[in-house]
C-alpha cells in the first residue's frame, strides 16, 4: 500500500496499529504543533505504562524523522504529516508487539534490492534493526492491537470534552464513504497482485 504521507518505507502487520488525526482549519497551527499534538496523544494513551517517551530522530531506523518516538533510544513509532489547504492529517504507525527486528531487517532487504549497490540521488537510510523494539517489549507488557485501539477510543473520548467539534454534514459523510470504498477497492487490487 501507498501512504499519502511520509516519504520512505516503513512495514506493516498484524502487529502494527496506524492512527491518523485529522484536523481541519489548521491555518493558525504550524507543522510542528500539529506533531507535537499527536505525541501528546500517545503519551496520553499510554499514560498509566510510562512517562518515558521521547520524540527525536533515531539514527538507523527505517523511515527516520525529527518525531520518531522512542524508549530508551529504540524507536517504536514514527508520525508522518499530510497537509491540504487548512486542514491536516498527522498519521502514525505504533509498533505494538511481533518481531521489530524481522520488520527493520525487511526494510533493509528492501533497500538492499531496490539500490542494487548503485548510486541514488536520494539517501536512503542504513538499517539497524538494534534500534527499534516494539511497545510491548519496551514497556514489558503484553499489549496488542486491540488494546491500542481502546486506548485511542479513550483518549479521543477525554480529548473531545475539551474541544467543541461540530457534527459531520450530509455531504461529508457522503464524501466519507466514496473515499472510504475506493480505498478497500485498491487495497484489494494490491492484494491481488501480490498473491499473482
Amino acid at each position: 500500500m501507498i501512504r499519502n504521507s511520509g516519504g520512505l518505507a516503513v512495514v506493516l502487520d498484524e502487529g502494527v496499529l496506524n492512527i491518523s488525526l485529522i484536523l481541519s482549519d489548521m491555518k493558525h497551527l504550524s507543522i510542528h504543533d500539529c506533531y507535537e499534538a499527536m505525541v501528546q496523544f500517545i503519551e496520553y494513551m499510554l499514560r498509566d505504562l510510562t512517562n518515558d517517551i521521547k520524540a527525536y530522530e533515531i539514527v538507523g531506523s527505517y523511515c527516520p524523522g525529527d518525531y520518531d518516538l522512542s524508549i530508551d533510544g529504540k524507536k517504536f513509532a514514527g508520525i508522518s504529516q499530510r497537509r491540504i489547504k487548512d486542514s491536516a492529517a498527522i498519521q502514525i504507525y505504533l509498533d505494538v508487539n511481533g518481531d521489530s527486528h524481522a520488520r527493520a531487517q525487511l526494510v533493509r532487504g528492501f533497500y538492499d534490492v531496490g539500490i542494487k549497490g548503485e548510486e541514488t540521488k536520494f539517501t536512503y537510510p542504513t538499517v539497524d534493526p538494534q534500534v527499534m523494539d516494539s511497545l510491548s517489549n519496551l514497556l514489558g507488557h503484553k499489549l496488542t492491537v486491540a488494546d491500542m485501539k481502546n486506548r485511542a477510543k479513550q483518549a479521543l473520548a477525554h480529548f473531545a470534552t475539551e474541544l467543541v467539534t461540530p457534527p459531520f454534514s450530509d455531504r461529508e459523510y457522503e464524501t466519507f464513504e466514496k473515499r472510504y470504498t475506493q480505498l478497500l477497492k485498491r487495497n484489494e487490487r494490491i492484494a491481488q497482485l501480490r498473491v499473482e
